[in-house]
């Protein structure tokens, strides 16, 4: 068996043990053959090959079921999405799907993420002042009543950046602007 072909054996799993066997031989190509096997897994977990990318991958807040673009850590991708058992919060924990194969985190559901990039921003300075967008990508609230819950994910996922507000003027005039006045006694 080809060097593709070995590793895939190498870890244990459902998906793992249901390869078939398949010799690349100097005339196969190792890209075709892990190709193939990327097609046994997602048929496996019964993910059709024209499924939109944001129907696959997907967080889950709440009832809510938003699609996420990014990519694992072996990709090499900058906008790091993966599952993790992390936490900093006290919500439930959300059920995730039997996973059918551990190196990408493919489960029966897909890709369920809820751990990687958190904040971005982009800024440039300008002549009139520094000019930023940022996400933060899991929201601002872990109360699922809260209009903060799931708002700036939703924005990341439509890739709709928000405005950084710098200037006096322009934060006095934001609509959501709350005030409060702190107290050391």
């Amino acid at each position: 068996a080809g060097r593709v072909h070995a590793r895939a054996r190498a870890t244990q799993g459902p998906v793992r043990e249901q390869l078939p066997d398949a010799d690349p031989g100097p005339t196969r190509s190792r890209a075709l053959d892990a190709l193939a096997h990327a097609v046994q897994r997602l048929d496996l977990a019964g993910i059709a090959l024209d499924t939109p990318f944001g129907e696959a991958q997907f967080t889950r807040k709440g009832d809510a079921i938003i699609p996420i673009h990014g990519g694992n850590r072996f990709e090499g991708i900058t906008n790091l999405i993966v599952y993790d058992n992390l936490r900093s919060d006290l919500e439930p924990w959300v059920p995730r799907a039997e996973e059918l194969y551990e190196p990408t985190a493919l489960t029966s559901d897909g890709y369920q993420v809820n751990y990687g990039t958190s904040f971005i921003m982009a800024m440039q300075y300008t002549d009139e002042g520094p000019e930023g967008y940022a996400f933060l990508t899991y929201s601002q609230s872990a109360e699922p009543d809260s209009p903060w819950y799931k708002d700036q994910t939703e924005l990341f996922s439509a890739k709709q950046w928000r405005k950084i507000l710098w200037k006096e003027e322009d934060i006095a005039a934001d609509p959501n602007l709350v005030e409060y006045e702190v107290s050391g006694d």
